[in-house]
């Protein structure tokens, strides 16, 4: 399903072009908003409008359990580290705790205004929610109780969640290592040092429509403008890397398999082209099928990229080891 091309003219060569191996539709009627894959690659949790979250096989794309429980668009869904629990943001102004197993809600959180983004600490003993009510909040999953409250700058469209070992030890986040959060408001990333429950530094950039983690201290954003920034949390004020392909807005990022590139991100664009890139090599590799609507969520384990699209399709790409 890859083909790999190679031309004289071509900047960075050879480049490669995926077609899906496995496809199938949503779960439920309409797009899906946002998706997650199981740590064992069996299961897939996807959330779209209308309170929908659901899961499904990815042996067969057809649905396991649906979770029931939100009222209006489920803007981020993903699986706990045990691979059991599914935890969901909505327009509700609720994050939701599932069983992946029963599909029972066991805990909810309550934020001022729709929820828009979402990060599991370590097992999950906490978590962190972005809400528009300018606020980024801590909790402990065992008591259902924030730990802290982070004001912001602005709304937030997405947030990013990085280990960091040389910061201190604080009791209540359960955690051996230190951890740094950014948040994308608007036209600022803001950095947060979770144990220190401070604010480090808010820095002015382009239109943000996106963030993914990449490594221990770096982190990913995508621009309404078309870029494409690595920034690391340690010295946030010029970019690692910078990728530019086209004009239109970036919806979806998140870091590349293993298999095609060790230091790559995979990026899904509101104009329906997806592609990896590898930030040393500067190779390209596409991924095709989605024609023109958007891409609405992109996510990757060690050896496959799934992408969900506003036609509703989910696509599975499985490409070989590229060891050129």
């Amino acid at each position: 399903h890859t083909l790999e091309v190679s031309h004289t003219s071509f900047h960075h060569s050879p480049c490669f072009i995926s077609y899906p191996n496995k496809q199938g539709p949503s779960p439920f009627p309409g797009k899906c908003l946002s998706f997650d894959i199981s740590p064992a690659g069996d299961l897939l949790v996807c959330s779209g409008n209308n309170g929908k979250v659901s899961i499904i096989s990815t042996a067969d794309l057809k649905p396991v359990r649906n979770l029931k429980g939100h009222k209006g668009d489920v803007h981020a869904c993903q699986f706990f580290p045990s691979g059991e629990v599914v935890l969901t943001a909505g327009a509700d102004w609720r994050v939701r705790i599932f069983s992946a197993i029963d599909g029972s809600c066991p805990a909810a959180f309550v934020h001022g205004a729709a929820v828009r983004d979402i990060a599991i600490i370590d097992r999950g003993r906490n978590i962190l929610s972005a809400s528009r009510d300018s606020k980024v909040r801590l909790w402990d999953c065992g008591s259902g109780k924030p730990i802290h409250t982070f004001k912001l700058e602005g709304q937030p469209s997405a947030l990013a969640l990085m280990s960091y070992p040389e910061i201190c030890l604080n009791e209540d986040l359960q955690t051996k290592h230190g951890r740094i959060v950014a948040v994308g408001t608007g036209s600022n990333i803001q950095i947060f040092d979770l144990r220190a429950k401070q604010s480090i530094t808010v820095y002015p950039v382009s239109e943000i429509s996106c963030l993914a983690s990449f490594d221990d201290s770096q982190f990913v954003s995508g621009h309404e403008n078309g870029h494409v920034q690595v920034w690391d949390c340690r010295n946030i004020k010029f970019p690692v890397h910078k990728v530019t392909r086209w004009e239109g807005a970036v919806n979806t990022v998140c870091r590349a398999p293993l298999n095609i590139s060790r230091s790559g991100i995979a990026i899904g664009m509101s104009d329906g082209s997806c592609f990896s890139v590898d930030l040393n090599s500067r190779r390209m590799h596409d991924f095709t099928g989605t024609e023109l609507d958007p891409i609405t969520s992109i996510r990757a384990n060690s050896s496959t990229i799934a992408t969900a699209c506003n036609d509703g399709i989910l696509r599975f790409y499985k490409p070989p080891k590229i060891n050129k």
